[in-house]
């Protein structure tokens, strides 16, 4: 997208972005959310936004991590956190507690050999685990047991 220039984007109500919308958009600085919305991961990806504002001081929808950590120092709060594969590039791959989705294809591909997911993880997005040639063991909350996708050489594990 061209958006050279543009430092400010103003979200409407009821708003789905999608997957790089935004991206790449280095002037962006600051975005203002009037009410729902729902972030595709890499939505704003590569910018340098500095700060989330709402006027009713909650983000309902679906947010990535890394935008909650904005919106969260505006002292914004954020109904659904999503801990996407971009999150795990930047952050590793401790999900943090604040979030309670994992997106699509998160672990693809890593190289861990244990993943624990905190408690608060309720969604598991699609192709979470695949292609995970050194994962042995998935700790999780009790309540993800039949929505994890592995595969059978995986040892799952709830607590």
């Amino acid at each position: 997208m061209n958006c050279s220039g543009i430092q400010e984007i103003i979200i409407g109500e009821h708003c789905h972005i999608p997957r790089n919308c935004f991206r790449n958009c280095g002037t962006i600085k600051q975005i203002i959310i009037n009410d729902w919305v729902e972030f595709d991961e890499k939505a704003f990806v590569h910018c340098t936004i500095q700060s989330i504002k709402s006027p009713h001081n909650v983000l309902n929808g679906k947010i990535p991590y890394w935008m909650s950590i904005i919106a969260s120092k505006n002292n914004i709060e954020c109904s659904t956190i999503e801990y996407t594969r971009y999150d795990r590039m930047c952050y590793g791959s401790n999900v943090p507690t604040q979030c309670s989705q994992l997106g699509n294809r998160v672990f693809n591909s890593c190289n861990n050999s244990l993943i624990i997911l905190p408690a608060t993880i309720t969604k598991i997005g699609a192709q979470c685990f695949n292609h995970c040639k050194h994962l042995k063991e998935i700790r999780f909350n009790k309540i993800l047991e039949d929505k994890i996708d592995a595969p059978p050489t995986i040892t799952k594990v709830p607590f």
